[in-house]
Parts: structure tokens; C-alpha cells; sequence
């Protein structure tokens, strides 16, 4: 009785709004002014939060991190408007016109060009996950991923795999005229220590973060979201096994995918990309040929779901077999397997690897491939081999 009497109540006073309100864009600009009132008194919801900080048991980033996510779903509201198809249509044919006029590259470059003919660059919003078994060039594929994004944009580095000393002295090696041996046995002379500073220094053009202590996911996201404040081209992390999940009590498979469905989130609120690293089960070493596929990926099949992209990083030479399955001569070389590309083409990509050099790198065009094959989703690279 009472509650269809008091809304009565409000059906007539919202008429009585109504009435003394001449026009339809008068009803919209109300209706705006209502909205934008409701929006503010929401905020009192995150009070609590901000009062109570100093008693709230859990650890700092995460208490931010529970502020983001409310101001989040309180933004969703706000942003509703903007989702019209009309701006969503508009918004795909700019994409496509910048594919047009790039040849298909509308992503980040990754400093191999004959990856990025195949996946159109690191896009925003996506989730990449590079795999291998060890010693397989993963770590200096990133970290050639990263100088060359890092030159227009800045990159945000999490490496629980190495120290930032050992990034910086193999970006020296992938750059310059130094070799691993000479800055990893003590062989460096006197006399080229001028030089090793100056190549050193030339890396302090580059845009780049390396973070070498946060592992725990809620700090990740949170120093992610501090840097995208000012700005952030792409992350990169290293690797996701060493990552830990919000939980204490979570099994291996759980942590890994509330990791990777996190990292998605936020590289779709963010609309950058997310680079994650990650290790292959030992059942590889078990075939013939050492190929990885699918369903290598270690611990949780959350990895291959959550991602736009799965590479692997494949180097037969390690191995000690001197060819790929489809011929080509595996001395210093390695294959680029996209196993899995949501938006395009899967295949493979034949590149040099120097291990001393730290480098992947684009072949001579005398040597590359002249026909790379092309593969559906339902058509997997190991087809092939």
C-alpha cells in the first residue's frame, strides 16, 4: 500500500517536471543535469574506502586498486552515452582507412618487419602472449620489442626473470658493438669502457620502465594504471609463471587464470597492449622435432583463451637439429610461430637469431622466404611440421 502510493508520488512529481519543461531539448538537457547529479552522489559510495584507509588491513595498492575499480563501473555509466553505433561505425572505418594507408601495419612495430606483415603490429586492447621453452630467445625478443617501441612510446617493463642490469646489458648487445660474452665473462677491456658508456647512454632516448620487484598482480595493475595517467604505449612482462594472483589460498591453474583475464581487462579499459612471456610444459621435449603448440602452454589453458595472439619462439638449432621441418637450414636462425591470431593470419615467420648479439632480426631480402604460408584458425602452423 505504501509503496504504490509513494510511487504515485514520484510518477506524479516527475510529470509535474515534465510540465513546466517547453521542448524536447530542454527534457534532454534536464535529463543530463539529473544524470550528472546521480553520477556525483554515487561517489559517496567510495567514501568509506577513503575514511577507513588507515585501519583497512590490506596492503596499499590493492585498497587502490579496489577505488579504480569502483570509479570504473561508476565511469561505465558515464561513458554509455559515447557507445552509440553510429560512433562505433565511425571508429572502424578509421581503423581501416589507417590500414589502408599503412599497408596493414595499424599496430606497434616490433622491430621485425616480417612479423608485423603478418600481425599487423601490437594493437591496443590486446593481450599477446610470446612462448617458448628456455632458451629460446623469449627474454631478447622482448626486449627487442621493447627499444623499438620505446623510441615513440613509453614502455612499461615487469621482469621477475632477470635483473634490470641484465635488460640493459643485453639492450646493449642487441644495439650496439658489444657482445654478450664480452659483458657477461668479465672480457671487456679497459679501453672499451668509453664505449660501453656511451652506448649506455644513447639508451636514455628510449622511453622505457623497467620494473624489477612488483610480481603480485594487484600491484602490477595498479603501477600500470599509474603510468597510463601520463600516458603508456605497451607492458611487457616477464614471465607469467613467477606471477602471483590476488589469493593466498590459490592452486597454480586459478592464479594463472585470474592473471590472464586481469591483464585482458585492463589491456581492453586501457585500449594498450599487453605483452605477457611464458613457459611451455616438458612435453616438447618429448616429439621428435621439439615443435611447441597449443597446448604446451604451461598450467592453464586460460593463456591460450584469453589472448589475441600466441607466438612461439622456436629455435631447432638448440636442439642440436640442423634444419626446420619445411627444409630451411637452421644454423642462426629461428622461426616465429603464430599459433594462434584472432584477427588475421597465423604461419610462421623465418628470422636470424644471434645469441651473442642478443637479436632477432629481419633477414637479408636475398634470403627471405619468397612464399610464406598462410593458415586459417582451424589450420594450425604444426600442420605444417
Amino acid at each position: 500500500k505504501f509503496i504504490k502510493r509513494d510511487l504515485n508520488e514520484l510518477i506524479s512529481y516527475g510529470i509535474g517536471i515534465i510540465s513546466v519543461v517547453s521542448g524536447t531539448s530542454d527534457q534532454e538537457t534536464l535529463c543530463t543535469f539529473v544524470n550528472e547529479l546521480y553520477l556525483k552522489r554515487s561517489l559517496i559510495s567510495i567514501a568509506p574506502l577513503l575514511s577507513f584507509a588507515d585501519k583497512n588491513t590490506d596492503p596499499f595498492s590493492q585498497i587502490v586498486s579496489q577505488i579504480e575499480h569502483q570509479l570504473n563501473e561508476l565511469s561505465k555509466d558515464l561513458n554509455e552515452n559515447n557507445e552509440t553505433l553510429e560512433n562505433q561505425v565511425k571508429e572502424v572505418q578509421e581503423q581501416v582507412k589507417l590500414q589502408a594507408v599503412s599497408k596493414g601495419i595499424i599496430g606497434l612495430r616490433s622491430g621485425i618487419n616480417s612479423l608485423d606483415e603478418k600481425t599487423g603490429g601490437w594493437q591496443g586492447g590486446h593481450l599477446i602472449t610470446i612462448a617458448g621453452r628456455p632458451a629460446m630467445g623469449k627474454s631478447v625478443f622482448a626486449i627487442i620489442i621493447a627499444l623499438e617501441v620505446s623510441t615513440t612510446e613509453k614502455v612499461l617493463v615487469f621482469s621477475r626473470e632477470m635483473t634490470s642490469s641484465e635488460i640493459l646489458k643485453r639492450a646493449v648487445c642487441a644495439k650496439g658493438s658489444f657482445t654478450m660474452s664480452e659483458l657477461f665473462s668479465g672480457s671487456i677491456t679497459a679501453e672499451r669502457l668509453g664505449d660501453f658508456n656511451n652506448e649506455t647512454n644513447n639508451l636514455l632516448n628510449h622511453n622505457l620502465i623497467i620494473n624489477e620487484h612488483d610480481y603480485r598482480i594487484n600491484d602490477i595493475v595498479y603501477q600500470i594504471r599509474r603510468q597510463a595517467i601520463q600516458g603508456l604505449g605497451l607492458v611487457i612482462i616477464d614471465y607469467l609463471q613467477l606471477l602471483e594472483g590476488s589469493g593466498f589460498k590459490q592452486n597454480d591453474t586459478s592464479a594463472l587464470t585470474e592473471i590472464t583475464r586481469t591483464l585482458k581487462q585492463v589491456a581492453k579499459t586501457l585500449n594498450i597492449p599487453i605483452i605477457i612471456l611464458s613457459q611451455l610444459n616438458r612435453e616438447v621435449e618429448a616429439r621428435p622435432r621439439k615443435v611447441p603448440q597449443l597446448s604446451d602452454l604451461k598450467q592453464s589453458g586460460s593463456i591460450e583463451e584469453d589472448s589475441n595472439m600466441v607466438i612461439f619462439c622456436y629455435r631447432p638449432e638448440y636442439y642440436d637439429i640442423n634444419d626446420f621441418p619445411n627444409g630451411d637450414d637452421a644454423e642462426g636462425m629461428a622461426h616465429l610461430i603464430i599459433a594462434k591470431n584472432r584477427n588475421g593470419r597465423t604461419g610462421f615467420v623465418k628470422t636470424g637469431f644471434s645469441g651473442n648479439k642478443a637479436q632477432f632480426f629481419d633477414l637479408e631480402e636475398s634470403y627471405k622466404p619468397n612464399n610464406l604460408i598462410d593458415y586459417t584458425q582451424s589450420a594450425r602452423p604444426t600442420d605444417l611440421f
